[in-house]
């Protein structure tokens, strides 16, 4: 079955007269002109994940574990800094726990903290936390969160290689790599890291590279198969 021509065409400018009426109806004042879909007064779906009054909280940053149902949230108590508060939730994020316990060192976080989630290539699965300023410093958790290291100075910028053996036994593994000098000796170091499909490395952090300049954000890429030669060379 088929329509005929002309009622499609008026039928389109019905559509397009429709839709100009309501664009000039409510027209956002911010000089875009697709609608905003506004959720603020349907409180159905907010949840409250903490709340003090007088007190200041935000940054979180939380991470969704493999049964895409379990989130463990992190943030400081304070703005930007402060004790590192951690609640979890177990049903994605409809109801949460408590503030749960944490290690004495996490009170002393300077700086927002970052929760990453890590499977190695043997399938052990780990939570690591990141805590910046100088020095920054880093907690991991082995059992999805139930029980934390405390936090401890990971050091300006290095990078360590070795094998995830040597992380077991405790051994210093094979390099530390001086990826690049921060001249003021503090304030740099967050753990941007990727690792591309041909085995290349991008590190790229913040630091103050340049002497009396203020600090600027920049990536070191190696492979490790170029440190290998120049340990052999030295």
């Amino acid at each position: 079955m088929s329509t005929h021509p002309i009622f499609c065409s008026a039928l389109a400018m019905a559509v397009a007269v429709t839709c100009r009426a309501v664009a000039a109806e409510d027209s956002p004042p911010r000089g875009y002109s697709i609608p905003t879909i506004d959720l603020a007064a349907e409180t159905h779906r907010q949840v409250i994940v903490d709340r003090e009054p007088g007190q200041y909280l935000g940054h979180p940053t939380t991470v969704l574990l493999e049964d895409n149902r379990t989130i463990i949230a992190v943030y400081p108590k304070g703005h930007g800094r402060g004790a590192i508060v951690m609640k979890r939730s177990r049903d994605a994020g409809l109801t949460w726990s408590r503030r749960l316990p944490t290690p004495k060192s996490w009170a002393t976080s300077l700086e927002v903290p970052t929760l990453y989630r890590t499977i190695d290539p043997r399938g052990a699965k780990r939570l690591i936390m990141f805590s910046g300023l100088y020095p920054i410093r880093m907690a991991h958790s082995e059992d999805d969160g139930h029980t934390w290291s405390e936090l401890e100075p990971i050091g300006d910028w290095v990078a360590w290689i070795g094998t995830y053996d040597d992380l077991v036994r405790g051994r210093e593994g094979q390099y530390r790599v001086r990826l690049m000098d921060n001249t003021k000796g503090r304030d740099c170091a967050y753990p941007g890291l990727v690792v591309l499909p041909d085995g290349t490395f991008v590190a790229t952090t913040y630091g103050h590279w340049t002497e009396g300049e203020s600090p600027y954000i920049a990536s070191v890429r190696f492979k490790l198969e170029e440190i290998d030669a120049l340990a052999r060379r030295q």
